[in-house]
């Protein structure tokens, strides 16, 4: 197996996307906030699985993104020479630190990743898949978290006439979070996230569509045990919305 460390910190980067959560944003398509600021559990949860998920808080489609750039790399590699510059078949490890701070958030994300091209009988690169395992801590205005992740991602779409990635990916995050609006919640949670067919464009490495299965389950101040679930869609041009069994819905952007 090879081995590399890099470390990647990046401040206002391309891949730590503006999640812009405010009052005004992030509020479920209902009335339950009143007028202190206190925000109900499921929005608390909600906010968690956002977070979970965001690229400006180390999130899980911090670790699609920078998946989707190593492939793009191995794929513009391959239209230079023909074929790919690291070997087929053969599992490759990274040590990996992402740090980013934009508009009040910081994060800091600690990652193992492992990692293997595919490709066709013919050497052409086809599939880059990678499993992981990070230490995340991350202070928003409304949120601070300190939690683990393990996950499996897979990049298709490496053939050249293709001009879009795609990406499934299994990740379980959990850990603790204290939300400071409001009464504020003391958390300790676990989300399951399924992405499917998370769509980027070759040209722009940006999200154009795909969809995600999320759950979580967790306590709220030590006492209330609470399962809540829902789907995220992303709509493209930086746009996407967390939709909850109940039919409540939080939209974000970046």
């Amino acid at each position: 197996m090879k081995t590399q460390k890099i470390k990647i910190v990046r401040k206002s980067k391309l891949y730590v996307v503006t999640l812009l959560i405010t009052l005004g944003m992030f509020t479920a398509c209902s009335d339950s906030d009143d007028a202190s600021g206190s925000i109900n559990q499921e929005e608390a949860a909600a906010e968690t699985i956002i977070n979970a998920m965001s690229p400006e808080t180390g999130g899980a489609i911090t670790q699609t993104d920078e998946a989707v750039v190593k492939a793009s790399t191995i794929e513009d590699a391959a239209k230079q020479t023909d074929e790919p510059t690291i070997s087929c078949g053969v599992a490759y490890a990274n040590e990996v630190t992402l740090a980013g701070t934009q508009g009040g958030v910081t994060y800091y994300v600690g990652a193992d990743w492992n990692w293997m091209l595919s490709c066709t009988v013919f050497g052409v690169p086809e599939t880059f898949t990678m499993s992981f395992s990070s230490s995340r801590q991350y202070t928003s205005n409304r949120m601070t978290s300190d939690d683990d992740s393990v996950g499996e991602i897979a990049v298709s779409g490496l053939e050249l006439l293709s001009n879009v990635f795609v990406v499934n990916s299994e990740v379980i995050n959990s850990g603790n979070q204290i939300s400071t609006l409001g009464n504020g919640y003391d958390l300790n949670s676990t989300i399951n996230i399924t992405i499917s067919n998370l769509t980027y464009d070759k040209a722009t490495l940006e999200i154009l569509s795909g969809s995600a299965n999320v759950s979580f389950s967790g306590t709220f101040n030590g006492t209330s045990s609470e399962i809540y679930g829902g789907t995220v869609e992303f709509l493209g041009s930086k746009n996407a919305v967390l939709n909850m069994n109940n039919g409540n819905s939080y939209p974000f952007s970046w």
